[in-house]
């Protein structure tokens, strides 16, 4: 009996487990997934500061309009403040901070002082007060203690500025999940290798680096086995450093040159197990163990038709590297309005290559099929079909750029 894609996905995030959290330095985080909340150490602001370029005063000096009233000197942001006397004003930028005493904050464009840059004038005319005093108080943004950041986020470059402009230092993160990559089949040339009479590019290798890469992984080495088990098991004996994850692609069914399946029934190494999921395109599944440098470690065995390789690396590696980050699923579905009618087969489901106009979802440009790679960079997701979807009908994506 097959089992379902969910029932897949626990058996393949079960392999692993997460990795171990460090305390990093923020430049050092980008992308990588937080472990617990961290609270503010600084107040944003930090302390009360002008929202404009003008003059900080006294509400009490402004009761007529227009006044004029001298300038005691000027503080720039970063500059320590004045504190001007009574009747006084004092010249300020935007992000400076507020002298004691005064509270509003007149914009240079309400005085008869000219905009920009120029000696600190010995007066200042107000013209105009519209009662507003143009002051950032401290902590209106965020204040000591308050939660900034939450555990299982991913952290993106305005996760890290908050954390630095909240006084945070380093974050209690995992590193990034180490992944070899290993294709198989003699029908298979590397990238710009000269092709013989039946061999086809290795798209796959390039596709699952770079998919692994923006999935948060960091690739060890992308390695190539043809369809003799003892290179095979050479390429996976020879990974270094050891990765936290394996993922091969090809040689899952039950052809008479499907090197993956012959490896896991013959080699000591291995510790797979194989069989079918009820989903199309990607039926045929790998997943289990390998021995490596005497360390047991978690591989994920693909099929080989590219877009099967895609589905199955949204899918199934997804949940596993979610798993070793310590994240939450990363997986994004939007609700659409299909296009089109899809029809489905009974028991089992498809994930259709669709793009997106809005939320209506089309068919993928030149129709369906796993070995459609060539137009498979113009798709937006991939659609769940479990039953006849009429045009019309609403359905769920599975976004994958």
């Amino acid at each position: 009996m097959m089992g379902t894609v969910d029932e897949h996905r626990e058996k393949v995030r079960g392999l692993v487990t997460p990795l171990p959290v460090a305390s990093e330095a923020l430049l050092g985080c980008h992308g990588l997934c937080l472990d617990q909340d961290v609270t503010a150490t600084v107040p944003v602001p930090a302390f009360d500061c002008s929202a404009m370029d003008g003059f900080a005063v006294r509400r009490t000096d402004l009761a007529e309009m227009p006044c004029t009233l001298p300038v005691d000197g000027e503080v720039p942001a970063g500059a320590a403040p004045l504190s001007p006397a009574p009747g006084h004003a004092v010249r300020i930028m935007t992000g400076a901070r507020l002298p004691d005493g005064c509270d509003v904050v007149i914009p240079v464009e309400h005085t008869d002082a000219r905009p920009g840059a120029g000696p600190v004038p010995p007066q200042v005319t107000i013209t105009r007060f519209d009662g507003r005093g143009h002051i950032r108080t401290a902590g209106e943004d965020v204040r000591i203690g308050d939660t900034v950041l939450k555990a299982g986020t991913r952290l993106s470059a305005t996760h890290l500025a908050a954390a630095a402009a909240t006084g945070l230092v380093r974050l209690p993160v995992r590193r990034r999940p180490l992944v070899a990559v290993v294709t198989t089949g003699d029908e298979l040339s590397a990238p710009g290798v000269q092709l013989g009479s039946a061999q086809i590019p290795d798209s796959n290798s390039v596709l699952v680096a770079g998919l692994l890469q923006e999935l948060g992984a960091e690739v060890s080495g992308v390695h190539h086995a043809g369809d003799e088990t003892a290179s095979l098991d050479a390429q996976l004996a020879a990974l270094s450093p050891t990765p936290d994850l394996v993922v091969t692609t090809g040689g899952v069914s039950v052809g008479s040159h499907d090197v993956v399946q012959a490896w896991a029934a013959t080699s000591p190494s291995a510790h797979v197990e194989l069989g079918h999921v009820a989903m199309q395109p990607g039926r045929p599944q790998g997943w289990g163990h390998v021995d490596i440098a005497g360390k047991r470690v978690p591989i994920i065995c693909l099929p080989g038709n590219p877009v099967a390789v895609h589905v199955g690396l949204h899918l199934f590696v997804r949940a596993a590297l979610d798993e070793l980050a310590g994240a939450p699923d990363s997986r994004r579905f939007l609700c659409c309005v299909a296009g089109t009618e899809f029809p489905a087969r009974a028991g089992i489901t498809r994930m259709v290559d669709v793009v997106l106009d809005g939320t209506i979802a089309l068919p993928a440009p030149g129709g369906h099929g796993s070995h459609r790679i060539g137009t498979l960079h113009q798709c937006d997701g991939l659609a769940i079909i479990t039953a006849p979807v009429a045009r019309g009908d609403q359905i769920q994506v599975l976004l994958t750029r």
